[in-house]
């Protein structure tokens, strides 16, 4: 039966088991520490986030604002291209009858002559 104490002091003197232990065992130092640096220090959180909270509400009004503004500046810009494509229908449409007049003009010139 192999003795466990012996087991560990030989893998322990092989040099490239040294350097595997501690690659092992330095992330759980690593989070040991880690663990006691948080618990050790106690914040008040509400102290921390007031600033942010207090800028994050500034800042959704602000988002606020904008979306009504964008959208009442939509709605004139919808409203000035309904006038402006009911002007240029009245437009093309008076176009379109000064053409029939002068068809109508030519058709009635052309019908005389014979």
């Amino acid at each position: 039966m192999l003795n466990v104490v012996e087991l560990a002091l030989n893998l322990w003197k092989h040099p490239h088991s040294r350097a595997l232990l501690l690659c092992f065992l330095a992330p759980i130092f690593a989070l040991f520490f880690y663990l006691a640096g948080v618990s050790s220090v106690d914040v008040d959180r509400a102290n921390v986030c007031a600033p942010l909270l207090k800028d994050h509400r500034r800042l959704e009004t602000q988002i606020t604002e904008l979306e009504a503004l964008v959208a009442s500046l939509k709605l004139n810009q919808c409203e000035g291209c309904a006038e402006n494509a009911e002007q240029a229908c009245v437009e093309r449409l008076e176009a379109q009858l000064t053409k029939i007049k002068e068809l109508r003009c030519k058709v009635c010139s052309l019908s005389v002559l014979p």
